[in-house]
């Protein structure tokens, strides 16, 4: 009475009977039924290693079963996992990490204010104040200085003009810098520039 081989199994004759001996490696007789030998493959999440062995799949990815060992898979997507711990699995959110925006170790630094994250790209929050965004190039932050650019004065876009002389830009606000020859600011307002023509005005002759 030959005892016939099992799958992935070497035969056996236990206690009179036909049944199987060692399993090749890497399959388990996870039913205990020897009629279909090792029937289970121990390489994938349902049985990794050994017939009790079930991979949970870990934060935000997938499990993987690596010669025997539970693991990390794919991570979800707007996910990685950056600190290298699969324990913890996919822990960052890469798409609003300010120190992991789009991938692992992106930072979102602002020069003069406060960067962000947003679906994985890096903006800017905001702007000290003083400061703006006018070329609207989040690599660059809050490039602008808006205390004295008579271009982007107090705010970005915002042009300082003198009529009949120079504008300038004084700590965010317009002023008249200088009058061209024959005209003065007379009345103090900036908006309206060197308004008088001092070369015929009676009063401001």
């Amino acid at each position: 009475n030959v005892c016939p081989a099992r799958p992935n199994a070497a035969a056996a004759c236990v206690n009179a009977q036909c049944g199987i001996g060692a399993c090749k490696p890497g399959f388990g007789d996870c039913n205990m039924n020897p009629n279909d030998g090792c029937e289970t493959d121990l390489g994938t999440i349902a049985a990794c290693g050994a017939c009790n062995v079930k991979c949970a799949a870990p934060a935000n990815g997938s499990a993987v079963c690596n010669g025997g060992v539970c693991g990390l898979g794919m991570c979800a997507p707007g996910f990685a996992d950056c600190d290298g711990n699969p324990g913890n699995g996919c822990e960052r959110n890469t798409n609003a990490d300010i120190n992991n925006c789009g991938r692992c170790g992106v930072g979102c630094s602002n020069a003069n204010g406060v960067g962000a994250c947003l679906g994985g790209m890096c903006t800017i929050q905001s702007c000290n104040p003083g400061f703006g965004d006018c070329n609207m190039m989040p690599i660059d932050g809050c490039e602008m200085s808006l205390s004295a650019d008579v271009s982007n004065c107090g705010a970005c876009g915002k042009v300082c003009v003198a009529a009949n002389g120079m504008a300038g830009c004084n700590g965010g606000a317009c002023v008249v810098q200088s009058c061209n020859a024959g005209f003065g600011d007379c009345d103090g307002f900036t908006e309206n520039g060197c308004e008088t023509k001092t070369t015929i005005t009676l009063n401001h002759c």
